[in-house]
């Protein structure tokens, strides 16, 4: 199911990307504890919908499993999206998570995945101001994640994609990179036909650009 995006999300994103450690639980350190008990607490907790429970409880299990299981972090994550939903400013323990799992593993595909998932919603959401960088963070975990699983065709296509967005949303753009992107773009499309967002936003490039071009033949023919 696909997650719906929280437009208050971007409320929050200047202020949590630094220091996503000091706002959410993601680990707590426990003595002589194993975590199976405090998984299935936290699972019940998630079927009951008391979602900060669930969270604690995975951040306990991920402690007291010397923090290896990093699934546990993605489950963690989940609990935090839900409170989310409703209050905004849990997202910053969402993002916490996924973050801190990468620092545990930087090719940690499952989390990559949600990061560049986030970041895709919030550029569709983003205002003409907050898109330059919204998509910066969208091209980084896109690269990342095509290193880390080079079979992900989506994720390879967001990376020149992110650079055609960026430019058709305002933002300055060298020609040649612009050029190059458009040539990966159009590359990939026949390896990944299901993806209707890569002919949408080449249609888009090809129509700003000829918008483009004529602007400068009426203002050449202006100036004769």
């Amino acid at each position: 199911m696909k997650r719906r995006v929280n437009t208050k999300f971007l409320v929050i994103l200047t202020s949590s990307v630094v220091g996503l450690g000091v706002t959410a639980v993601v680990a707590k350190k426990v003595l002589g504890e194993r975590p199976e008990k405090y998984i299935s607490a936290a699972d019940e907790f998630m079927k009951q919908g008391n979602y900060e429970k669930a969270a604690q409880n995975y951040a306990t299990a991920f402690g007291a499993g010397h923090q290896q299981d990093l699934g546990l972090l993605m489950k963690q994550a989940e609990a935090w999206r839900k409170l989310a939903e409703t209050d905004p400013p849990y997202a910053r323990n969402m993002l916490a998570c996924w973050s801190k799992a990468l620092e545990i593993d930087q090719k940690y595909v499952p989390a990559l995945k949600k990061l560049l998932e986030f970041w895709d919603g919030q550029a569709k959401v983003a205002t003409a101001e907050q898109r330059t960088s919204v998509y910066a963070q969208e091209r980084d975990y896109a690269e990342r994640l095509a290193k880390a699983d080079p079979s992900d065709k989506a994720a390879a296509a967001k990376v020149p994609m992110t650079i055609v967005q960026g430019w058709l949303s305002g933002t300055a753009t060298e020609p040649k990179s612009l050029e190059e992107a458009l040539a990966s773009l159009a590359k990939v499309r026949p390896e990944d036909p299901s993806n209707a967002e890569i002919p949408t936003v080449l249609a888009q490039a090809h129509l700003k650009n000829s918008q483009e071009a004529s602007r400068r033949l009426d203002k050449e023919g202006a100036e004769r």
